[in-house]
């Protein structure tokens, strides 16, 4: 773990991309997530949504399907859609910066809320 974080640093550097970090595949509840979200925040930014070890992975995988399709309404489904709210977000804001309008922070929150 700790030179994945060290080498996923280097590596978005020297690219010149870059670096988002997805706690994915913990235990709900467990306490170590809270431990290792904080230490991958102090090596770059972290995605705001944490993707629990669920059931509905392992059966979506079965016959090739994505959690998604299993059930819009479950959990996982929930966790999935708040990262790629969260990972759209993010890549719109260079195409804001190239067109000279300033990124607002609060958008992101904004756009999440309004869409559950």
């Amino acid at each position: 773990m700790i030179f994945d974080r060290w080498c996923a640093r280097y590596l978005a550097e020297s690219l010149d991309k870059p670096l988002l970090f997805v706690v994915n595949a913990t235990p709900a509840r467990a306490k170590i997530t809270t431990n290792v979200a904080i230490a991958l925040s102090q090596h770059g930014t972290l995605a705001p949504s944490i993707i629990h070890q669920r059931a509905d992975f392992a059966s979506s995988m079965i016959d090739g399907r994505t959690v998604m399709e299993i059930s819009r309404k479950s959990p996982s489904s929930e966790e999935i859609a708040e990262l790629w709210e969260y990972l759209e977000w993010r890549m719109e804001r260079p195409k804001m910066r190239a067109m000279n309008m300033r990124p607002n922070p609060y958008q992101y929150i904004r756009y999440s809320l309004m869409n559950r």
